[in-house]
């Protein structure tokens, strides 16, 4: 499943206090490189849900955004779904041209098996550690 869309609210939405948030994802033991990170929250499955979101860096780092980059997601429970697509073709730039690296029970937020909870002043860095066996 190929993710699309940005997470983006229409600029005159009321926006909601954000708490900065940084993570880590490992694949099989290792960093990985442009994995989509999206937080569903726990309990508003609607449309107008926010899902802040970020892509890991090479060292498996990733940034929450939600309204602009890197800025972080409001407070609450969150689960999460994970996306690594890889290019077949160079270039590549519709949705057919990308395969995706991870199993299908971490493309979605209720079987990935992974919550977060956002919390004010929280420093932690949480780990994910994923595999693609």
């Amino acid at each position: 499943m190929l993710m699309s869309g940005c997470g983006k609210t229409p600029d005159d939405a009321p926006k909601t206090a954000l708490h900065p948030v940084m993570g880590v994802v490992s694949v099989d033991g290792a960093p990985a490189k442009g994995v989509h990170v999206v937080l569903h929250p726990v309990g508003d499955s609607s449309p107008a849900a926010v899902t802040p979101n970020g892509i890991t860096d090479e060292t498996g780092v990733f940034k929450l955004t939600t309204y602009s980059v890197a800025d972080g997601a409001p407070e609450g429970k969150y689960q999460l779904s994970f996306s690594w697509p890889e290019a077949t073709a160079p270039g590549a730039g519709d949705s057919d041209d990308f395969v995706e690296k991870l199993p299908e029970q971490y493309q979605f937020a209720a079987s990935s098996g992974f919550e977060l909870d956002v919390k004010p002043n929280t420093d932690e860095m949480p780990v994910f550690d994923l595999t693609t066996l």
